[in-house]
């Protein structure tokens, strides 16, 4: 095999196993089309040290839906409404509004001399932990879109039940599939560990 032959299999190497990661922790990409309503909510830590910061992070941190205790979380909401009309005895959704409502929950450090030890550490798992976090409050921002993208299909019905009833079903249906992509994501990445949301 010739040298630049060799180099051009190692480049697809590297660009397949590159590909592979970004599979292992694919992101869901957010949108511009969907309103967000976003806060972060923290909870204060004041140890001086990773052994101290790691037992009041295990102690203190927020409730994950499986009710496990975890160090980062985040809780989202999808809100949706909509307008109808009636074209040639059908009822027909007009237009709709689909607005995300996340809120963060992530740990901060209070009463620390930022020359301490700890204080690298910290920086960089508070960071990765945040990432993370916005990470789920991407898929929820990806999740209203989609909704609001079926919402605004041309769809006909013939009663308003109907349409009612499709509108209510579309939406916790979207939403279980973003609940299910977090569960997932969490899963893969054991929340955040994966990504280097870890304080050692």
């Amino acid at each position: 095999m010739s040298p630049s032959l060799i180099s051009f299999v190692c480049k697809m190497r590297l660009i397949i196993l590159f590909a592979g990661l970004l599979g292992l922790f694919e992101v869901r990409a957010a949108t511009e089309e969907v309103p967000a309503s976003v806060s972060t909510v923290y909870y204060d830590l004041t140890g001086g040290t990773i052994e101290e910061l790691l037992r009041q992070l295990n102690a203190l941190g927020p409730m994950a839906a499986d009710g496990r205790r975890v160090f980062g979380y985040t809780d989202w909401q999808i809100i949706w409404s909509y307008q109808y009309k009636t074209r040639d005895a059908n009822f027909v959704i007009t237009t709709a509004k689909v607005e995300a409502k996340i809120v963060y929950k992530l740990p901060r450090r209070t009463g620390f001399q930022r020359t301490d030890l700890a204080e690298p550490h910290w920086v960089q798992f508070a960071a990765a932990l945040k990432k993370h976090e916005e990470a789920h409050g991407s898929n929820a921002l990806a999740q209203a879109e989609i909704l609001r993208k079926s919402l605004l299909k041309e769809h006909f019905f013939d009663s308003l039940s109907k349409l009612e009833s499709f509108v209510d079903s579309e939406g916790k249906r979207i939403v279980a599939e973003g609940r299910a992509w977090d569960a997932e994501y969490d899963k893969r990445t054991r929340h955040g560990m994966r990504e280097g949301a870890v304080l050692r």
